[in-house]
């Protein structure tokens, strides 16, 4: 700490106790020491009057001790042989992409140089920064991604499109084409975030899946009845009979208004259900036939496998008049009609038509009718009489008769259209004379439908339909003559399958997105499996790339939107290979996705592509071992992006060696190095003059590494380099020691005094080479996007960019930083005991922290244990980028643990970031004048951001949160133009519980709770 300048004021205090804490500690003690003592301030004893007294002369010395001058301050520190601490480079995450779409990549090395903008307009200019490893800058792209959940059985999509699987194959309207064509378009278009799927929460399911679990029956007319039974059988499936009754399952049928539920379920015996509908069904074609569809979805993804024996349905149709009556001229009342018209002729013809109850193949159909007979008296009119005379007649001569002759319906014959033709219909019983008594009656026809019942063309109608032919009436056409004619009431047609059950004509499982058939099932001895739990037996985020990642490194970088303290997962990643999922062996620098960072890995040379989801892809997993982040309160991490070809890079550059000459050897030599905020210095001494040939040769075997060489023409060793190793003092060294110190603030190199330490001593030549590494310190923390090309122009390189904030970047110690460092050893020996050593060595160890405060025996997770040390650690640039912290983390552990005398397992000692707390505040204000809104409203936030910054010179401290009345306090001192009305202050935070939103005033407030401005609001309204 040489040549460091002086000041009158000393405002490092060495010892920060005060008198209180002595008292404290005297009565502590005396407990122990002197327990006679009745140790009391308030009512003092002799004992109590001696320690207040030697306490008032320790903090005189005190005093003394921290208001020394600055010059002694700094001569006493500089007793400790401390240097300043070299400045620290920023580190970012960088993102490239390979410059020709056709490569399948490129490498890009260690320590590619890469350039930056500054931000700000003072430091204009470029800055440098390298890459830390090397990666293989791949051209395959992460295109689809899907999460699944073993314990819910669903499928979340989060990137591309994933179609669900259909009921029913529905019919594009142009409407939706257009639609859909705008969508492509779109999503062939890159308009950044437009199609983003970014933010997510991982492991979320909350949302709705893409998955179903449903049965789909089909059968070509069996669904075709409206307000009646139909009767659904699972053999030897009580269970699920009975589910379906309790409403575990949804039952949909399909109709002009897409599926809708049936309007009824009930059991008929333990194995079958009755259902009823009210709405036709309207028929989906597959395979080029025409079915109508029921639909059995499951209400909750099935926890196991559903299956049933076989499958029967069966329906009955009720009464019901028929949908049309024709008699080959015009149509006929339904309810009451005469099947041959008003008098009796040969051949004439009846349609009773019902196209749904006539289109049940096999079904024992009933046509009930009331028939009564009226009298009609038909005689020779007077043009027929005039016409009697004629040689030509157009119709059999009339035989008159005295008394009128009658007629009646004697012989009919019933028909159906089978495609072709009209065929006779086989019926149980005799119909062909039901009408040639003339008796009034009340008849049933009963038949089994006919499979070949087609439909055909009845006047206006297109349907299938009874024909009914009077084939004999005697006497019809005698004059005079008494018709007697039937006419036909209460006409009822119904069916029944109800002794007849049959097998649907098509049965179809859905599981997830993917359909099953399962007809084959059933006309074969295998049980029906109508549900299963699913294909996907791990909750895991499913990633697709498009092409094989064929070299590697491969470095994936995973951005979490905010880590709110959680506390990681034992992801484990698996790579699809031609034998199904494999383990994947991969770095995973996120630490379980506490941070944002890379996964790093070197993909299998079997990783092959399949489908799934409909998406043939190279698909890489992360599989969460068990489902507990699964539950619905526990905090789950948000996903802000996943990019390709991440690569850490930090702010610094290694400057060209540089050559040294000396013209005599003498102690303690001091040379200027050429640079500024100097991290590491290498230093390669020339021995060649001062060693012998074996002991070059025992070098170059022992340590190649440490030892560079220069050869002439003819082979013979002209520089004989050696690195030399830097310390901060040259206090413990031995004559053989090849050491040297830097003054990093006067950026000088300093060699020993030669005698208890070696110095270099060649004159004649090179004496030593020195190379650099610098960087920028607090300039190199740049905004995202500063960071835009590589510095060498690399080939097949583009794209360069930082989605993050750099971070970490801080300036060389300061003086003041440094004393405050030197005071802290000073008053804890080097040896961290108490809170106050730890809390001092932590806020020293790195400019870049703020608050620090140590919490023993609990966790950030709440858990308990009298072992446990948990230390709150507040970065300056921690709500801007989190990286630094972890960055930070385990490097301050290892320096904690180094120093700390008690005996603290590693396992005990946590550093944790604060919980952070955002405090958001609604008000309502009455205002005289609107022009005064936005004042009103920007004052109004501004005070408020500012009062609850932690960074603020006397901000909250960790584990103190603002009161109500406080902050109550701060907006009505504001004096804003507004008459204030009502306040309401809440408070948001995320643990491993979930997110919550508390009033503040019901906040429990735990020690690592710190707080900052969350969204706050103004509602406006005028006096008038």
């Amino acid at each position: 700490m040489k040549q460091w300048y002086n000041q009158k004021q000393n405002n490092t205090k060495i010892d920060s106790r005060d008198k209180a804490d002595i008292l404290r500690e005297i009565e502590t003690l005396s407990k122990s020491y002197v327990p006679e003592w009745k140790y009391d301030i308030d009512n003092p004893d002799i004992g109590s009057v001696i320690g207040m007294l030697y306490a008032s002369q320790m903090m005189e010395n005190i005093d003394k001790y921290n208001d020394s001058l600055r010059r002694f301050h700094v001569d006493f520190i500089n007793m400790l042989g401390i240097s300043l601490e070299p400045a620290t480079p920023a580190s970012a995450m960088v993102l490239m992409d390979v410059a020709d779409e056709s490569m399948e990549g490129v490498e890009a090395e260690k320590g590619l140089k890469l350039l930056a903008e500054t931000d700000t307009v003072e430091n204009e200019g470029k800055l440098i920064f390298e890459t830390t490893d090397g990666i293989y800058v791949t051209n395959s792209k992460l295109t689809s991604m899907f999460m699944t959940s073993e314990k819910l059985g669903k499928i979340v999509p989060i990137l591309g499109n994933f179609d669900e699987a259909e009921y029913a194959e529905k019919p594009v309207s142009p409407e939706d084409e257009e639609e859909l064509l705008e969508e492509d378009f779109f999503e062939f278009l890159d308009f950044g975030n437009k199609k983003s799927c970014y933010p997510f929460k991982l492991f979320d399911f909350s949302v709705d899946g893409i998955e179903k679990h449903a049965v789909l029956l089909y059968h070509s007319h069996m669904f075709d009845v409206e307000d009646s039974d139909i009767y659904l059988r699972f053999k030897n499936q009580e269970e699920f009979t009975k589910d379906l009754i309790d409403g575990r399952y949804r039952l949909l049928y399909y109709t002009d208004e897409d599926f809708v539920p049936v309007d009824s379920i009930s059991g008929i015996d333990k194995d079958t259900v009755a259902i009823r509908k009210s709405k036709p069904c309207k028929k989906t074609t597959v395979d080029g036939k025409e079915y109508s569809l029921f639909v059995i979805e499951a209400v909750e993804n099935p926890e196991e496998t559903v299956e049933c024996e076989n499958l029967y349905i069966s329906a009955y149709g009720d009464k019901m008049n028929p949908e049309f009556v024709y008699n080959g001229q015009t149509d006929l009342e339904i309810e009451e009609f005469r099947p041959f018209g008003d008098t009796l002729g040969l051949f004439k013809e009846l349609y009773i038509g019902h196209n749904e109850y006539f289109h049940k193949p096999g079904a024992k159909i009933k046509v009930n009718f009331k028939v009564r007979f009226d009298k009609t008296e038909v005689d020779l009119t007077k043009e027929e009489r005039e016409e009697e005379l004629k040689i030509i007649k157009r119709k059999p001569r009339i035989i008159q008769s005295p008394l009128p002759a009658e007629t009646f319906p004697e012989e009919i014959s019933i028909e159906y259209f089978n495609g072709r033709g009209y065929k006779r219909l086989e019926c149980k019983n005799q119909y062909k004379k039901i009408f040639a008594e003339g008796k009034d009656l009340e008849y049933t026809l009963e038949f089994i439908c006919p499979d070949d019942w087609e439909e055909t063309t009845v006047g206006a109608e297109s349907s299938r339909a009874l024909r009914i032919t009077l084939l004999k009436a005697d006497n019809c056409y005698l004059r005079p003559c008494i018709h007697h004619i039937p006419v036909i009431t209460s006409c009822k047609i119904s069916f029944s399958y109800k002794s007849s059950f049959k097998q649907p004509e098509k049965v179809v499982g859905i599981t997830g997105t993917k359909k099953r058939e399962l007809t084959s099932c059933l006309f074969s001895d295998k049980p029906v499996t109508l549900f299963m739990k699913g294909y996907y037996n791990d909750t895991a985020l499913y990633m697709g790339f498009d092409k094989k990642m064929e070299n590697g490194p491969i470095s994936i970088l995973v951005c979490l939107e905010d880590d709110n303290n959680f506390q990681g997962v034992d992801l484990e990643y698996y790579y699809y290979s031609r034998k199904g999922f494999q383990r994947l062996k991969l770095v995973d620098h996120t630490n379980g996705l506490m941070n944002s960072n890379r996964l790093i890995f070197i993909p299998p040379s079997d990783m092959a592509m399949v489908e799934l989801e409909g998406k043939k892809c190279y698909w890489i997993k992360a599989s969460l071992p068990d489902s507990k982040l699964e539950d619905e309160n526990v905090y789950k991490p948000v996903i802000s992006a996943i990019e390709m070809n991440a690569v850490e890079a930090v702010n610094t550059e290694t400057l060209p060696e540089e050559e040294y000459y000396i013209d005599d050897v003498a102690p303690n030599m001091m040379f200027s190095l050429y640079a500024s905020n100097i991290l590491d210095v290498d230093v390669w001494v020339n021995e060649a003059g001062q060693l012998t040939d074996s002991q070059m040769k025992k070098l170059l075997t022992e340590s190649p590494d440490m030892v560079k060489v220069e050869r002439n023409l003819q082979g013979r060793i002209q520089r004989f380099y050696v690195k030399w190793k830097e310390i901060d003092n040259f206090d413990d060294t031995k004559p053989e020691d090849r050491v040297f110190s830097v003054d990093r603030m006067n950026r000088i190199l300093i060699f020993g005094d030669g005698v208890h330490v070696q110095i270099p001593r060649e004159t004649r030549d090179v004496s030593f080479i020195v190379r650099l590494k610098t960087c920028s310190g607090k300039l190199g923390n740049v905004s995202p996007n500063q960071i835009y090309d590589t510095g060498n122009k690399a080939l097949f390189i583009k794209n360069v960019r930082n989605p993050l904030r750099s971070f970490g970047g801080t300036d060389m110690e300061t003086i003041d930083e440094a004393l405050l460092r030197g005071s802290n050893i000073i008053s804890s020996r080097n040896r961290l005991v108490s809170i106050t050593d730890y809390e001092r060595e932590i806020l020293s160890y790195s400019s870049n922290i703020v608050q620090a405060k140590a919490i023993n025996g609990l966790s950030i997770e709440g858990r308990k244990d009298d072992s446990l040390v948990s230390f709150v650690i507040l970065l300056k640039d921690y709500l801007d980028n989190q990286h630094s912290f972890y960055r930070l983390q385990n490097k301050l552990k290892k320096h904690l643990l180094e120093r700390c005398e008690l005996s603290i397992a590693p396992d005990n000692i946590e550093i944790v970031p604060p919980q952070f707390v955002a405090i958001s505040v609604e008000v309502w204000v009455e205002i005289s004048n609107m022009d005064d809104t936005f004042e009103v409203q920007n004052e109004f936030r501004n005070s408020l951001d500012e009062f609850f910054n932690p960074y603020t010179d006397g901000g909250w401290e960790i584990g103190h949160l603002p009161t109500d009345a406080q902050i109550k306090l701060v907006i009505r001192s504001n004096r804003l133009k507004a008459n204030i009305k009502h306040i309401v202050i809440t408070a948001s935070y995320n643990d491993m519980n979930g997110s919550h939103d508390v009033e503040l005033r019901n906040l429990e407030v735990n020690p690592f709770m710190l707080c900052k401005s969350g969204k706050h609001k103004i509602h406006f309204a005028t006096n008038s």
